[in-house]
């Protein structure tokens, strides 16, 4: 069996992440949440532990959502009716995503809770200091928020 070349590996895991994205609304709401966490991160001064927490919580959504629709393609590439065990099968990992994301909850509250009275100083601090930044951030969040809100593609087969 030929190896494959090191970029086409890469080349396919970006256009999986591309596909997810477009086709599974939750995904762009994962998306929509980690913007708004980054950016109350960037705001409330996080530490380094608190970065390197932040970032794997975030990679863990996003690899559990992941994770979901390549089961969910799977279990209907297998058959098309309704089987008990393929709806356990999808049923279980969409119940792993809501498992990470509650823990993901419980993250963002713990990191950013102490937090919320600082934020409205900061963003204008940030405002002042880096409007072009800050209202970069601003622009990219609302439009992936917008995103998040729209119908993705239909998905093939269904």
């Amino acid at each position: 069996m030929p190896r494959r070349r090191l970029s086409r590996s890469f080349a396919d895991a970006f256009a999986g992440f591309a596909e997810t994205w477009l086709g599974e609304r939750n995904m762009r709401i994962h998306t929509f949440l980690a913007l708004l966490a980054l950016a109350a991160g960037r705001l409330g001064a996080l530490s380094r532990w608190e970065w390197l927490l932040l970032s794997l919580v975030i990679a863990l959504v996003f690899a559990g959502e992941l994770l979901n629709t390549a089961i969910e393609a799977a279990v209907d590439l297998c058959t098309d009716e309704v089987k008990p065990l393929a709806r356990t099968a999808k049923n279980a990992a969409a119940a792993a995503v809501l498992a990470i994301a509650v823990g993901a909850l419980a993250a963002g509250w713990w990191l950013f809770a102490p937090r919320l009275g600082l934020y409205p100083a900061a963003w204008r601090a940030w405002w002042r200091a880096r409007p072009a930044e800050a209202g970069g951030w601003a622009i990219v969040t609302l439009v992936s928020g917008w995103l998040a809100l729209r119908p993705g593609r239909v998905k093939p087969g269904r």
